[in-house]
């Protein structure tokens, strides 16, 4: 009887156990997601930033809608995607990937005012006229992959070529985004504005001086590839992700370029690592990987060729890297980071690429009218006719950086001898032990040296 007894007692205990070990974890696991934790980029950052190394993207599957969400179209084939040119203001969700290489894509097909969701799947494509759309007016695009071989020699698409589009037009007031795009793809073109993303972004009264309210924002974006030409005008921007910006504010966050830029063949010929020409608007927490070859540049930069706001406002780059090489000896101006600057602040960047020209600054190769150049640091080989650490062409009496470093292999912090306080040489020893200034908001500090705050989204990876 005893025995009996002892092995109910038992039998219970061990059904209780089962059914308390699990309504434990759920009581703890739900305590934990209800503390004050706030999730930030950091917590989805790589283990270690490796900067000088492209990021190895994580292979897993991709979340996918299986079901077309109400007020949508599905777009399962070529023929729906080439539908959309009847109906271009909808809103558009991709159900599975598409792969057009065998034909000849029309890229005449316009986004207007509605949304394209990529729904993480991809289309592959081969077109001699432009990107995947001509333009996209005050249309949002996200979660898309694009693999594209351009050789866009056709009239369409005017003078601009990008892969997603060949132009962003706003015609309002109302903001709109491009988020999580991710393109691979061979961009060969006779047009003179040409982005890995897109060629040309202006407002519909295009290139005059009426800025709307709102704007355009590009996050979590890259460009793996390359660009080259076949356009022999003059003043011509090419971009890792966008070639201009006119007349929008324009916030490009957390993207990357991969690809390489070779524009040979070009007078005047405006390039960045991130966009080629910029106007108003912010550059945050991007980094530059690909080289840039041009010959009779007008103004070269690692992320950014140009900025000049032409209208109210100050432009910014923030937390950003250079790791390309920059080269044109005959050309103007090559910087680290940004060739030519008018009224910008330039702020918590980093150059490490080489850089060669004519005049050359390790951050920027010309600053006017009073650009902000602080707590930026050039590890970078510079060389040229006129070169410095920090500065290419520095004109008495114009901004004065400060809380800025560069390499000591190179002897002067612009390219004159001239004296800024706050401006100092540094040895890769010291870059390498972070000990030659008290880095704190905006850097990360580890064994090899110093970074902006740039966190790797953990992109798909596709096939």
């Amino acid at each position: 009887m005893k025995k009996k007894m002892t092995k109910r007692v038992l039998a219970v205990f061990i059904v209780l156990l089962v059914i308390a070990v699990p309504i434990t974890f759920l009581v703890v696991n739900h305590k934990n997601n209800n503390d004050d934790t706030k999730v930030t980029e950091e917590m989805f950052s790589d283990e270690e930033n490796n900067y000088d190394e492209e990021p190895e993207s994580e292979c897993y599957e991709p979340l996918h809608q299986t079901e077309v969400p109400d007020g949508y179209v599905g777009i399962y084939s070529f023929d729906d995607l080439d539908y959309i040119r009847n109906m271009s203001n909808g809103s558009f969700i991709l159900m599975n990937d598409i792969d057009m290489s065998n034909n000849d894509w029309n890229s005449d097909i316009n986004l207007s005012g509605g949304v394209f969701d990529g729904n993480n799947y991809s289309v592959t494509f081969y077109s001699s006229k432009g990107g995947l759309f001509d333009t996209i007016t005050n249309g949002s695009v996200y979660d898309l992959n694009l693999f594209a071989t351009i050789n866009a020699e056709d009239d369409i698409g005017e003078h601009e070529c990008g892969v997603l589009a060949n132009c962003v037009i706003k015609g309002n007031d109302e903001s709109f985004s491009v988020n999580n795009v991710r393109v691979n793809g061979k961009i060969n073109s006779n047009k003179d504005k040409v982005g890995g993303l897109f060629g040309n972004i202006h407002n519909i009264t295009k290139y005059e001086n009426q800025l709307y309210e709102g704007g355009l924002s590009i996050t979590k974006c890259s460009f793996e590839g390359e660009i080259t030409n076949d356009y022999e005008g003059d003043a011509s921007c090419y971009g890792g992700l966008v070639g201009y910006n006119s007349c929008i504010t324009l916030s490009i966050t957390n993207c990357f370029n991969y690809g390489s830029i070779d524009i040979s063949n070009n007078n005047k010929t405006i390039c960045g690592g991130i966009i080629g020409s910029a106007q108003p608007g912010t550059i945050s927490n991007c980094i530059n990987y690909g080289s840039i070859q041009c010959s009779d540049s007008s103004s070269i930069g690692g992320i950014c060729g140009d900025i000049d706001p032409q209208l109210d406002g100050k432009p910014s780059i923030d937390g950003s890297i250079n790791i390309g090489s920059i080269n044109d000896t005959s050309g103007e101006y090559v910087g680290g980071i940004v060739g030519t600057c008018n009224r910008t602040n330039i702020t918590n960047c980093l150059n490490k690429g080489a850089c060669n020209g004519n005049i050359v600054g390790g951050i920027t190769a010309k600053g006017y009218y009073g650009p902000d150049v602080h707590l930026c640091v050039n590890i970078g080989d510079i060389k040229g006719n006129i070169y410095g650490g920090i500065l290419g062409d520095y004109e008495s009496g114009g901004f004065v950086p400060y809380d800025c470093f560069y390499l000591n292999t190179v002897e002067n912090p612009a390219g004159i001898k001239v004296i800024f306080p706050y401006v100092h040489s540094i040895s890769i020893d010291e870059w390498n032990n972070a000990s030659f200034y008290d880095f704190s908001d905006g850097w990360t500090k580890d064994e090899k040296g110093i970074y902006p705050n740039v966190y790797f989204s953990k992109s798909i990876k596709t096939e």
